[in-house]
């Protein structure tokens, strides 16, 4: 029959293994990350409920929470198919004409937002900042791998050219200040030229289909300024998925003189089409064939 004290003693060395193993268990860094999971861990559908009803910005920073997070927001923006680009008097966001969207200003720029589930808008103030336009650049470029169609006004487009330039945007909006101090018939021959060729081996919009431009009569010079930056058209968007390129010249509401036909002679019949030609080499109209496109719209 065992003795009292080796009774005792194995009662202890049991006791000891457990606790032991207790303290051991307590301590697993994997018992803390299961049970951190089991209290953050939602079902994605009560995340995208909730994500509905977040503010563009606040749904765009919950990426930088946790892959589960970032991986809900980033399919959203997958389903994201139009982006348009307008730069322009936002007081105009308080007129019927936008008193339905829904717009979010960025926080200490003169930058707004409209996002829903299958387009963006981004509108930028024509009073702009340079700050204003590195927010924007980074805007378009968070933005650029989703889109299928862009709607963008051409001084917009000539950021973008000299933003994937060897050109500081600080420069371009230096220059941009000095063009808008003159008048419209100087600054038509107006052009910053970049030395260096830029070559990219990455496409900024690489999923774009569709490419739409928008000018006024005031805003051809532009046009003519997107091949001073030794920027080529690949560099925007894939010769391979591209299916149409648009160049929509507005009319200005009450602006047309009895017995024109057209936007273009607004200025004459040289100055127009002299920018319309640049804008055509430079985009390479003859080889998109059937997949460019002129129109005049009021």
């Amino acid at each position: 029959m065992p003795s009292l004290w080796t009774l005792k003693s194995l009662v202890i060395f049991l006791n000891a293994g457990k606790r032991s193993k207790l303290k051991e268990f307590r301590n697993s860094p994997r018992r803390y990350h299961k049970r951190s999971d089991g209290q953050t861990m939602l079902p994605n559908e009560i995340w995208s409920l909730i994500c509905s009803d977040l503010s563009p910005f606040d749904l765009l920073n919950l990426r930088r929470v946790n892959r589960q997070l970032n991986d809900i927001v980033t399919d959203r923006l997958k389903a994201l198919f139009y982006l348009d680009l307008l730069r322009c008097d936002t007081e105009q966001l308080a007129n019927e004409e936008y008193e339905d969207e829904d717009f979010h200003q960025l926080k200490k720029t003169n930058i707004y937002l409209h996002l829903d589930e299958r387009s963006a808008v981004i509108m930028v103030d024509d009073r702009w900042t340079s700050k204003d336009v590195y927010s924007l650049w980074d805007m378009i470029q968070f933005f650029a791998p989703f889109v299928r169609c862009l709607t963008i006004d051409v001084a917009l487009a000539e950021m973008i050219v000299a933003a994937l330039s060897s050109v500081k945007l600080s420069r371009w909006y230096a220059f941009q200040c000095y063009v808008d101090t003159i008048g419209q018939q100087g600054q038509e021959e107006l052009h910053m030229k970049c030395s260096k060729q830029t070559n990219h081996k990455r496409v900024l919009f690489p999923q774009m289909t569709e490419f739409t431009l928008r000018a006024l009569p005031s805003d051809l010079a532009h046009l003519s300024r997107l091949s001073d930056y030794g920027v080529q058209k690949e560099a925007i968007f894939s010769n391979d998925c591209i299916q149409l390129v648009r160049c929509t010249l507005l009319e200005p509401v009450g602006t047309k003189m009895p017995g024109e036909k057209t936007i273009c002679t607004r200025f004459g019949a040289k100055r127009p089409h002299q920018h319309l030609r640049a804008f055509k080499e430079w985009i390479g109209a003859e080889n998109l064939k059937e997949k460019y496109m002129q129109q005049y719209t009021a």
